[in-house]
């Protein structure tokens, strides 16, 4: 998939975060973004599901979720199957 149609996948997102997110859920999206403008950040995929969910994390506390009892990486590991879980995130 090329940069542009991501892009234009991510946009409606993106115009969303301006309107509803809060500070904490901008920046942790900046941050994701940051990270995934680097080829070699990208190789590390425990490093990126970790980012993930620190994204799934902000989103939740937007909600009003306190998700400070979960161990970080357990929020992305819900949408892996286990065979992924000890390999991504272990």
């Amino acid at each position: 998939m090329s940069d542009k149609t991501i892009l234009e996948r991510f946009m409606p997102f993106k115009k969303a975060l301006l309107v509803w997110a809060s500070p904490k859920m901008i920046e942790t999206w900046d941050a994701f973004e940051v990270a995934g403008s680097d080829p070699e950040a990208m190789k590390d995929a425990r490093a990126t599901m970790l980012r993930l969910d620190d994204i799934l994390r902000a989103m939740r506390s937007d909600l009003g979720h306190d998700d400070s009892a979960l161990p970080r990486g357990k929020l992305v590991s819900l949408i892996l199957v286990a065979e992924e879980r000890g390999v991504v995130l272990e």
